[in-house]
C-alpha cells in the first residue's frame, strides 16, 4: 500500500505564474496500491506551459499536457486583482491530471511536480513524500538474476564472459554475452502495470523510438471505481506474474540448450533507473555487481569505439562524448545510491590487475564455489575469447587500456573530464 506522508506546495515567486494549485494526491486519502493521482491546475502569466511532469529518483515518472476544463478555476479567479480576459480564457482549460505508477522506485520516496515552459524553463510546483510496500508476486522463479550495473565501455562484456565460465551462472554464450530478454520483459511490465491513461497524458512507456503503448481505450478517468480498482491492482499483479514466469521460462530453456543446471542467470542492466528499479521490485534479494572504471578512460574508449565500430558521427568531438558520458554517470550515481550496501563493487582496474582475487570476491558474494582451482580454470577457458572479442577493444589490450586518458586527451579535455566526472571519480577513489 501507499501512504502519502507530506505534500508541500510551492509559493508563486517567479513572476511568470498567475495562479496554480496541486490538489492531489491528498495525504488524508487512501490511494491505489501501486499508483497515485497528481492533479490540479495552472494559469501562467508570462509564457505558455508545455507540460506538467512528476519526477523523482533519477527519472521522469509521468508527464501530461495542461488541457482539462476547469470552470471552477474560472469562477474562483473572477474578480481577482489584475485578472484579465486572457487569463480567464487560460483558466478555462488549466487542469492537469497525471496517474503515476510507483513500481520500481524506492519504498520511501520523494517526488516533485514540475511545470515546464515552452522556452525550456521549469519550476517546482510541489514536492510529495511518502512510503509504500513493494509488490509481492505470487510466482516464485527458479532462476534469480545477478545483474551487472555499469556504464558502457567499463569492461562489462569481459566480466560477463568470465561469469559465463562458472557452472552455476547462466549467460547467453553468444557475443556480447547478453540476451536482453530480462530488460525487455521488465520494461513491458513497467509499461503495462501503468494502465490508467487519462487523455493527453504522455506515454512514457516507449519500448523503442517510434513505438509507444497508448491508453487502454476502455479505461479513462470517467471509468467506474470498481473497474479502476481492478485495473490498478489485479491487472498489475497479473502482468508482474506473467513477466516473471516468462523470464524464468526463457532462461530455463536457455540453460537446457547449454546443458547447465545454474543457480543464477546473469545479464547487463547498465544504469537505467527504470529497469534497475523493476529488478529490485520483483526480486527483493537481488544480487548485483556494480562495475566502475576511471571516467576519463571510459570517455576515451567510448570515443574510439564510436569512431571504429558504431555508426555514430565520425566527426564527433571528444568534448561531446565527455558531456554525454557525464550525463550517463549521473544515472550511475543514482543507481549506486539506489542499490546501497547490498551491491558488490568491482573496479575495472583491479579486475585487470588481479582477476583471481576479483572473481573470488564475486563468486563468494553470490554464494558459489570460489575455490582457487575453479577460478584458474575459468580464466584459462576465457582466454581464447580474447581474440574473438578483439573488435570490441579500442586499445592494445587490457594493460594498455589503463590510464589511457593520459595519452589520448589534451590538457583541456582532461580538465573538462575532471570537472564533469568529478562526482563519479571522487566517489570511487580515482585521483583528480
Amino acid at each position: 500500500m501507499i501512504e502519502i506522508t507530506h505534500m508541500k506546495r510551492s509559493e508563486i515567486s517567479d513572476g511568470r505564474l498567475f495562479s496554480f494549485s496541486v490538489d492531489g494526491p491528498d495525504p488524508g486519502r487512501k490511494p491505489y496500491p501501486y499508483s497515485i493521482d497528481v492533479y490540479g491546475y495552472i494559469v501562467p502569466k508570462k509564457g505558455a506551459i508545455s507540460r506538467i511532469s512528476v519526477v523523482g529518483h533519477g527519472r521522469t515518472l509521468q508527464e501530461s499536457e495542461v488541457w482539462m476544463p476547469r470552470p471552477d478555476v474560472v469562477q474562483h479567479l473572477q474578480g481577482a486583482p489584475k485578472i484579465t480576459p486572457d487569463l480567464l480564457t487560460a483558466a478555462a482549460s488549466s487542469g492537469f491530471h497525471l496517474s503515476v505508477s510507483l513500481l520500481g522506485i524506492p519504498t520511501i520516496f520523494t517526488l516533485q511536480v514540475l511545470a515546464h515552459y515552452e522556452d525550456g524553463a521549469a519550476r517546482v510546483l510541489a514536492s510529495i513524500e511518502g512510503q509504500r510496500e513493494r509488490i509481492a508476486p505470487q510466482f516464485k522463479p527458479r532462476l534469480p538474476p545477478v545483474i551487472s550495473v555499469h556504464l558502457g565501455r567499463s569492461g562489462s562484456t569481459w566480466l560477463m564472459h568470465l561469469l559465463a565460465q562458472h557452472p552455476d551462472i547462466l549467460v547467453h554464450q553468444r557475443y556480447p554475452f547478453e540476451s536482453i530478454i530480462a530488460k525487455h520483459a521488465l520494461r513491458v511490465a513497467e509499461v503495462m502495470a501503468s494502465p490508467h491513461s487519462p487523455p493527453r497524458q504522455k506515454h512514457l512507456g516507449a519500448l523503442k523510438k517510434g513505438f509507444a503503448m497508448g491508453p487502454l481505450p476502455m479505461f479513462c478517468l470517467h471509468e467506474d471505481p470498481e473497474t479502476q480498482q481492478w485495473m490498478r491492482e489485479e491487472y498489475v499483479h497479473r502482468w508482474v506474474n506473467f513477466t516473471m514466469e516468462s523470464m524464468d521460462a526463457f532462461h530455463l530453456a536457455l540453460a537446457s540448450r547449454q546443458n547447465l543446471s545454474p543457480k543464477y542467470f546473469a545479464e547487463k542492466a547498465f544504469a537505467t533507473p527504470s529497469v534497475l528499479g523493476m529488478y529490485q521490485e520483483l526480486y527483493p534479494n537481488l544480487r548485483s555487481l556494480f562495475l566502475v572504471r576511471d571516467f576519463r578512460d571510459i570517455c576515451c574508449s567510448r570515443y574510439s569505439f564510436s569512431q571504429e565500430v558504431t555508426l555514430e558521427k565520425k566527426d564527433r568531438a571528444r568534448e561531446d562524448v565527455i558531456a554525454v558520458m557525464a550525463r550517463q554517470s549521473a544515472d550511475l550515481m543514482e543507481a549506486w545510491r539506489q542499490l546501497g550496501s547490498g551491491t558488490h563493487l568491482i573496479k575495472y582496474e583491479e579486475m585487470v590487475a588481479d582477476p583471481n582475487r576479483i572473481l573470488g570476491g564475486v563468486f563468494e558474494y553470490l554464494g558459489l564455489d570460489h575455490s582457487p582451482a575453479l577460478i584458474a580454470q575459468i580464466l584459462e577457458r576465457a582466454a581464447p575469447e580474447t581474440l574473438r572479442m578483439s573488435r570490441h577493444q579500442t586499445s592494445g589490450g587490457p594493460q594498455q587500456s589503463l590510464q589511457r586518458w593520459r595519452r589520448d586527451l589534451t590538457p583541456e579535455q582532461v580538465a573538462l573530464a575532471n570537472e564533469l566526472g568529478a562526482p563519479m571519480l571522487r566517489e570511487f577513489g580515482y585521483p583528480i
